[in-house]
């Protein structure tokens, strides 16, 4: 229908041979390091970790130089061959939301954060300022800007890949090269999660469980597995449907039908597209995600109707269908799907009294959000009906963008749906097969992931949403003329390349450092996590942990997240832990003595021997038990010197992070740095109403106050506990136990069985 120009073919006289022949290569190259990154990401856990992200990013940003080399090759010889504004509209929109996350990690006035976002501004009051000596009159309207920062990064490698994208698949051959790039990602996650499903020993990927859901396959929550096996329906169902319009054509022009047949069943594209069907329903069967179910059954219904080849498509979707049923009920029983079960899980699923607490921090993160990446943490302070889980996520994507970017993510992604919307019109009416693929992989796209992603957050997983990206791109720029004609390429000035050429490079090598920066960090953070689990007795343990201290400190300084400013903390508070020891003459203490200091030193002593120091007749305690007081002048000056590093860089991590728990635990154990009991207690405090649905924390919080002395508000956090958890009534009467002035009737749950409440208290009372 559309005149195309194929950009990778450069522009070049018959003389030129030589050159040409090298950029049909390099376009080649290109198109083959975009179509395999996304299969090679999803192998190790889609993506998630830093350093993944940070090496599938390099290896996209040689595909993006490649195109740029392109591009600037067009620009020598006085033409223009980057693609049209027009053309590129997905990834400019990425692109505005990328600038959007970039914003808002920003310092900013604190009188403009208190009108742009006055839900940060109340958290900075409540949450942050009474640790912090003097108020902050700057800040970032994310609350979590190292996180946000980074999806920043993310997002705009996805521009950079998305805009070249245009370009590198106008070719129909590497067109059709992505979708069956795209089936082959599907097919290897459903080969990798049934084979895994069938051999639990089968010893690669041999994770149990994901921090968001049952795993599957290469994934870490079968949710996002699900989606990625939808994407890969997708492009299959796409092959098919050109398959079955190249088949129309050959009987138009004359060809028998045996002959036709013949052509369309033995084509390798299509028993490929076939198999990747079978497999990829198969695997959603298999992996146990209702929701990506769903999503398949409503695409696969609404996709022949929309692409008006309903009986045709219909008779092979039910083919497809009833292989992956009978596949389902003829393997092992853990594999099937138990409808009961399934019903249970519905009636009894988390996500129905979260969201909710979502819908209200959406309400209160007006008018521009909290922050890309920071939802772990934006819902707490509302949450009143979720359960005791922690919802990293809200298993659902559009609530979480909701309250991440407020109605501006909502508007943006509402566009892109529009696009491709469009972009579907547009090429039902082209008499392309490649583009009639492109359209039927574009509609059940658009359906599997409005429908998927209600109950999920899969398209954030970096594989799924770069499949996901380039397929948009590709879809838009086929169903828009303003690719370009090779007349038009001819008259447009070479000033146009150089600028688009500019933009990009600059745009992927900001990226790029900054995932550099963020792997990094993430693996000192490993490293020294790795590190503090080591034997505290071993030889040359001070020694080993300042060299690490000193290795990783320059890091801590230039790029400090959030989980290296934890690890750093509880890092330099074992050096002084350790130098405290060694200056109490540890080294010539025999093994039992050795452990006695250890304990001594712990976090929880410490604390309390700090308080005992105060007064003589103090009743704190540790777990009912006395604890001798040991002055802040007792301690060694070089081991104080640890400590109060430890707790600057836990006051950076809470800078970092307002609403994270672990600095404030942090925060009270080092009391005798701080020395303000005042903020240890609102500490936990804090601590109980941030995480006041979860009964380890009650738990831990009540045993704190009960050390302390407070009752009163220990026997609150451990009614709470067992409030939250009442089969876990036990363990909260043993710990309160201890501390004979807390009444133990009090701490019974309302809910708890007679019979248990009276065992419960028989066995306290032995």
């Amino acid at each position: 229908m559309f005149r195309r120009h194929d950009p990778m073919d450069c522009p070049s006289r018959p003389s030129e041979d030589r050159t040409q022949i090298l950029c049909t290569c390099t376009g080649w190259a290109c198109a083959i390091l975009l179509t395999l990154t996304p299969i090679a990401t999803s192998l190790d856990f889609g993506g998630v970790l830093p350093w993944t992200q940070y090496l599938a990013a390099f290896v996209l940003s040689i595909a993006v130089a490649f195109q740029v080399c392109q591009w600037l090759s067009g620009a020598a010889n006085g033409q223009d061959t980057s693609p049209q504004l027009t053309s590129t509209l997905p990834a400019l929109l990425i692109f505005g939301l990328a600038a959007f996350a970039l914003l808002t990690t920003l310092p900013l006035p604190a009188s403009l954060v208190s009108l742009l976002s006055p839900m940060r501004a109340s958290i900075a009051e409540r949450w942050l300022a009474p640790f912090e000596e003097t108020s902050s009159t700057w800040m970032s309207i994310s609350i979590g800007p190292t996180e946000t920062l980074h999806a920043a990064a993310l997002l705009l490698i996805l521009a950079a890949v998305c805009f070249v994208a245009t370009d590198v698949f106008a070719s129909p051959h590497r067109a059709m090269l992505l979708m069956l790039g795209i089936g082959l990602y599907g097919t290897v996650i459903a080969i990798v999660g049934s084979v895994r499903n069938h051999f639990p020993s089968f010893a690669m990927w041999s994770f149990q469980a994901g921090g968001e859901g049952a795993p599957f396959g290469t994934f870490l929550n079968r949710n996002n597995a699900a989606l990625g096996m939808n994407l890969g329906l997708a492009a299959a169902t796409g092959i098919l449907f050109e398959r079955l319009h190249q088949f129309d054509s050959l009987r138009q022009q004359g060809q028998r039908f045996l002959t036709a047949s013949k052509v369309f069943l033995l084509s390798p594209t299509t028993i490929f597209a076939v198999v990747a069907l079978v497999t990829c329903v198969a695997g959603l069967a298999g992996c146990g995600s209702r929701g990506g179910l769903i999503a398949m059954m409503a695409a696969g219904l609404i996709t022949p109707i929309v692409m008006r080849r309903f009986t045709r498509m219909a008779y092979v979707i039910a083919a497809v269908s009833l292989t992956g049923l009978v596949a389902v009920l003829f393997s092992p029983s853990s594999f099937r799907i138990d409808l009961q079960t399934v019903h249970e899980q519905l009636a009894t699923d988390a996500r129905w009294s979260h969201w909710p607490d979502g819908f209200r921090a959406a309400w209160h993160s007006l008018p521009l959000g909290s922050g890309f990446g920071t939802y772990a943490y934006a819902y707490l302070p509302w949450q009143e009906s979720s359960p005791w889980r922690w919802f990293v996520h809200a298993e659902n994507l559009w609530l979480e963008l909701l309250v991440e970017t407020s109605l501006f993510g909502l508007f943006a992604i509402a566009v892109m749906f529009g696009l491709v919307r469009v972009a579907i019109r547009r090429l039902c009416k082209s008499e392309n097969s490649i583009d009639h693929a492109y359209a039927t992989g574009g509609v059940y796209l658009l359906i599997s992931v409005a429908v998927s992603q209600c109950f999920d957050f899969g398209l954030l997983v970096p594989s799924n949403l770069l499949i996901a990206g380039l397929l948009v791109s590709v879809l838009w720029s086929r169903a828009n003329p303003g690719i370009g004609s090779a007349d038009s390429v001819r008259n447009r000035s070479n000033r146009g390349a150089v600028a688009v050429t500019a933009i990009v490079s600059m745009v992927t090598l900001f990226a790029i450092v900054q995932l550099n920066r963020d792997s990094v960090a993430d693996s000192a953070a490993r490293v020294i996590e790795h590190h503090l689990e080591h034997d505290p007795f071993a030889p040359d343990r001070l020694s080993e942990l300042s060299d690490l201290s000193q290795t990783y400190r320059s890091t801590v300084e230039r790029h400090p997240t959030s989980r290296l400013l934890n690890a750093y903390t509880n890092l330099e508070f074992e050096r002084g832990r350790l130098t405290e020891m060694k200056a109490f003459g540890s080294d010539e203490l025999p093994e039992l003595g050795r452990e006695l200091l250890y304990a001594t030193t712990s976090k929880t002593c410490r604390r309390i021997a700090w308080r005992n120091s105060l007064s003589p007749r103090s009743l704190n305690s540790r777990g009912g038990l006395d604890v001798s007081p040991i002055p802040t002048e007792a301690v060694p000056t070089a081991a104080m010197e640890c400590y109060h590093r430890a707790l600057r860089y836990n006051l950076a991590s809470l800078r970092s992070r307002p609403l994270s728990i672990e600095p404030r635990f942090n925060w009270v154990a080092m009391e005798f740095v701080h020395q303000n009991p005042y903020q240890t207690d609102l500490a936990l405090e804090q601590s109980a109403q941030l995480f006041k649905n979860s009964a380890n924390v009650q738990l831990n919080v009540g045993t704190a106050f009960a050390d302390h002395a407070d009752f009163r508000k220990a026997t609150r956090a451990f009614r709470r506990a067992a409030d939250i958890s009442p089969d876990r009534t036990n363990v909260v009467l043993g710990k309160a136990k201890r501390y004979p002035a807390i009444p133990l009737e009090k701490l019974i749950p309302t809910q708890l069985p007679t019979r248990m409440v009276s065992q419960s208290q028989d066995e306290n009372q032995g």
